[in-house]
């Protein structure tokens, strides 16, 4: 039994690593989408979150009080950038998520056809069939009825 067994694995070494191969590079695939997919969303939570203004309350002068204001704009820009690109990669990810569920529809519906046309065409056969040996049947009959009526008019 386990010489068997190590002859089986012996002989299919190649197809057994191959295998192992493909599922590791599907689960690492789906590990990363996850992964990304989460920072994403963690991103936009992190955004959405606003941010209270901790200006310099007591600025001796306007300069600072400019500083401060300018400061506080280069954050919002800079959010902004990134509100953008969480906006980028989630219209790419529907996209592609858009993309694969409509070339899926699209095999089925082809798979589907491919199957109705063999159905189709072997209840035609079928159908076709049934009438050969219903016609086969009424020859048969009509060649009993002919070989019988010859055999009478002999005796």
């Amino acid at each position: 039994m386990i010489n068997e067994i190590g002859n089986w694995i012996a002989d299919n070494l190649g197809w057994l690593i191959l295998t192992m191969a493909v599922l590791v590079a599907l689960f690492w695939n789906k590990m990363m989408k996850s992964i990304a997919l989460r920072k994403i969303k963690k991103e936009i939570n992190k955004a959405e979150e606003p941010e209270p203004f901790y200006g310099q309350p007591f600025a001796p002068g306007l300069s600072d009080l400019k500083r401060t204001a300018e400061q506080e704009i280069k954050k919002l820009e800079d959010e902004g950038k990134k509100l953008v690109n969480d906006e980028k990669r989630i219209r790419r990810y529907t996209e592609d998520q858009t993309r694969y569920i409509n070339e899926q529809k699209v095999a089925l519906s082809q798979r589907k056809s491919n199957l109705e046309m063999m159905y189709n065409s072997w209840v035609n056969q079928l159908e076709q069939f049934d009438m050969m040996i219903r016609e086969q049947d009424k020859i048969d009959k009509q060649k009993a009825k002919d070989t019988s009526s010859l055999f009478s008019k002999i005796r």
